[in-house]
């Protein structure tokens, strides 16, 4: 009997043993899940401290949100590049795209002109 008895612990230890790797794993997926919470967090609170700050960042931060609104400009500029190849313009007063070759943006009625600079039909 003690043969059995034998298998019958190592079964129980294999068993125990699977268990906590499984707990663990489980746990190690919670505990990621809640740092990446975390990490987007702080996003949330870099972007509305650069939002703040954008004009007039503290010293520390003062390079990094400069690099930021260095790479918007940029973006801005591709932007307007992929807009003067699909011949759009950008409404200013809702942000919506237009064909260039518009007078008023078919989505707010705002007239445009030809530097896509947007009056509102009120004034």
């Amino acid at each position: 009997m003690d043969f059995f008895d034998k298998i019958q612990r190592t079964g129980k230890e294999f068993v125990s043993t699977v268990k906590d790797m499984t707990d663990t794993g489980s746990t190690k997926i919670k505990i990621n899940e809640l740092e990446r919470q975390i990490e987007k967090i702080y996003a949330i609170i870099g972007k509305k401290y650069v939002s703040i700050n954008a004009n007039n960042p503290d010293n520390e931060f003062s390079s990094e949100i400069k690099e930021i609104n260095s790479l918007r400009d940029k973006i801005l500029v591709l932007k307007k590049q992929i807009n003067d190849i699909n011949n759009i313009t950008i409404c200013p007063s809702c942000n919506n795209e237009c064909d260039k070759s518009s007078v008023f943006c078919p989505h707010c009625g705002s007239k445009l002109d030809r530097d896509t600079k947007v009056e509102s039909l009120e004034n």
